[in-house]
């Protein structure tokens, strides 16, 4: 399961996403976190398999009801990651020293780098020229909180501006 990460043992923050808990149901998060507690207590973190089952069964228990039915977003992997890179690399004749260049330069002083960035947040479905970004999947996909309000909204002011600069697409991404 992707919201499992191996390296810390329990589960990323976008697990919570594929539950809904009963409306009267005050003390499931507080629950879930002492099973969870539990777990990482008594598995060794070495055991990375009974650890995930265990830890899911916690949600099972303990969170809500498993919500099969409605489809999520779910997140892209580093090799996922690496892959549509190459791709879009590859579509707009990129080569590897130049990937090179804008890692150690910065994107914002490349066009084509600009152009590689928008082609991969829209094959990983983060962005959208219609739309813009996608807080949140930007959030579940890099575990942050880009789908907060506030953040929502000071970003959706930034994006009205440049909007502003009819910027070509690729400065726009």
């Amino acid at each position: 399961t992707r919201f499992w990460n191996d390296s810390v043992g329990v589960p990323a923050v976008t697990i919570d996403r594929f539950y809904k808990p009963a409306h009267d149901d005050y003390e499931y998060y507080d629950l879930t976190e002492q099973c969870v507690g539990k777990v990482v207590a008594a598995v060794p973190c070495t055991d990375v398999c009974r650890r995930a089952d265990s830890t899911v069964q916690c949600y099972n228990d303990q969170y809500g009801k498993l919500d099969e039915k409605k489809p999520k977003f779910v997140p892209f992997t580093k090799l996922q990651h690496r892959r549509i890179l190459r791709e879009c690399a590859a579509m707009l004749g990129i080569s590897r020293e130049r990937l090179y260049l804008f890692r150690r330069n910065g994107v914002e002083y490349y066009q084509d780098a600009k152009c590689l960035l928008r082609c991969f947040m829209l094959r990983e479905g983060l962005y959208t020229d219609e739309d813009g970004p996608h807080f949140k999947r930007m959030s579940l996909q890099c575990e942050g909180n880009y789908n907060d309000g506030a953040y929502r909204s000071k970003a959706k002011s930034c994006i009205s501006n440049l909007q502003d600069q009819h910027l070509d697409r690729c400065s726009l991404a």
